[in-house]
């Protein structure tokens, strides 16, 4: 940094020397905002998504009762789930495989046969508990796969 930087005032001499003047957090987020940058990096609301799981258990239980078969679950979960499963498999521990699109599938599968397996005793996080699912269904698809690599180039190298 040469001196003549700090003759045109991008810098201030403050206690500690000379500093690059900081933004406030609101004035750094109404300027992203001007430019249509989202401020807001979550992607799935956890509270509302706990509401939202809370009364579909809750609609489940109720037909249980009556005798009535289980509802379909709401659009809004199902979305939810495929957020969380979709983003998940951007991670860098699951983006080089070429069969992401089925571990996708996987966790999302999963995710909907353990529904009523989330217990809204023990948590209020639905959102753990979701990628917790599908991590475990990735990492189940990937042993599969390799175990059918394994048996595929042994096949081809007897043969």
């Amino acid at each position: 940094m040469a001196i003549k930087d700090y003759d045109r005032g991008r810098y201030k001499k403050g206690e500690e020397g000379f500093k690059k003047p900081r933004l406030e957090n609101d004035e750094v987020e109404a300027f992203l905002e001007s430019y249509g940058v989202k401020t807001n990096h979550h992607y799935v609301d956890n509270k509302k998504f706990y509401e939202d799981i809370v009364a579909f258990r809750k609609s489940c239980l109720e037909a249980q009762e009556v005798g009535k078969p289980r509802p379909d679950i709401p659009e809004e979960i199902v979305n939810n789930i495929i957020l969380i499963s979709t983003h998940l498999a951007y991670r860098p521990n699951f983006s080089g495989y070429s069969f992401r699109d089925d571990m996708v599938h996987a966790g999302i599968e999963n995710c909907v046969r353990y529904i009523m397996n989330f217990d809204p005793e023990k948590s209020q996080n639905p959102f753990a508990y979701f990628t917790s699912v599908c991590w475990y269904a990735f990492v189940r698809l990937i042993k599969e796969s390799k175990k059918q690599s394994i048996i595929k180039g042994w096949l081809v190298m007897n043969n």
